[in-house]
């Protein structure tokens, strides 16, 4: 589902960023509810922007760029995610994780 590593090597980003979709929608299957395109799309953003922060580099214009960068390179595994099994507490964790590994908490 995901590409390879060499993207996130390229992005200068640890290989947690989109690997946290995967994990956070398998991680729900049997409950909650299909997720929507804007739940993935929050989920991807998230996982960006606390990665990003990780690295110093979280100013507006930064994330604006490596967001619309990796989205281009992900677009696919966005489409994938839509559908896929989420709940709420899942989505809710997500967006209040300040950390990798508090969103590598999320749905489990």
């Amino acid at each position: 589902m995901l590409r390879s590593s060499s993207v996130f090597a390229r992005y200068m980003l640890p290989k947690s960023v989109l690997p946290l979709l995967a994990c956070a929608l398998l991680a729900t299957v049997g409950c909650g509810r299909p997720a929507t395109e804007e739940d993935c799309r929050m989920i991807f953003d998230r996982s960006v922007e606390v990665e990003m922060r990780a690295l110093d580099r979280s100013d507006t214009e930064t994330l604006t760029k490596k967001k619309a960068e990796l989205g281009k390179t992900f677009e696919a595994d966005l489409k994938i995610c839509v559908g896929k099994r989420i709940t709420d507490s899942t989505l809710a964790c997500i967006r209040g994780a300040k950390t990798s590994e508090e969103l590598g908490k999320c749905g489990k």
